[in-house]
């Protein structure tokens, strides 16, 4: 019902979906289970692409939550942005990368404290002029349960929108994308 109702919101502001959500990558890490799927929108004239992240605890009685943000691409067919985003996180990811640290000594300590492993970050992964402007910010780090990716949408006056997801749904995302 909810879903049925937010795809009412998105046709009342002109939003057409191309298609439905294709899933590209599920798996579990730790407790999380997480699901990366993308589809494509038309939205003013210019073609969208929606990644869209689920990520449910143990067997999804205890939460599941859903994020999604939009990012332009020229063809659908040939998202070369997204590729281009996939290819710059998983090079920040590989060893001997130059390292961008961007934390606070207060993240630095709260890292520590909960033994999070930081690994790199970019903070203008790319960048959308407006209006309104909006950057793509990654961070990635490691857990016990291995790596993982936040991915930050900042459109200038509005609300972050972040979803974490692990290191190799990216190559995944990456590989599907370079062979359709």
């Amino acid at each position: 019902m909810l879903e049925e109702s937010l795809e009412n919101l998105k046709s009342a502001e002109g939003i057409t979906a191309l298609g439905d959500y294709v899933s590209i990558d599920e798996r579990q890490q730790g407790y999380v289970t997480y699901r990366l799927e993308v589809r494509f929108e038309q939205f003013q004239g210019a073609t969208h692409s929606r990644l869209r992240v689920t990520d449910s605890k143990n067997d999804g009685r205890a939460g599941i939550r859903q994020r999604s943000f939009t990012w332009p691409v020229a063809n659908p067919d040939d998202p070369v942005e997204l590729v281009q985003i996939a290819d710059r996180i998983l090079q920040a990811a590989a060893p001997g990368a130059e390292i961008q640290d961007d934390r606070t000594v207060f993240g630095r300590c709260f890292d520590g404290l909960f033994g999070i492993g930081f690994v790199n970050s970019i903070p203008v992964l790319a960048q959308l002029p407006g209006p309104p402007q909006q950057t793509l910010a990654v961070r990635i780090h490691r857990e016990k349960s291995g790596t993982l990716v936040t991915l930050t949408n900042r459109a200038k006056g509005g609300m972050p929108i972040w979803f974490i997801l692990p290191l190799p749904s990216i190559q995944v995302l990456r590989d599907k994308l370079t062979k359709s």
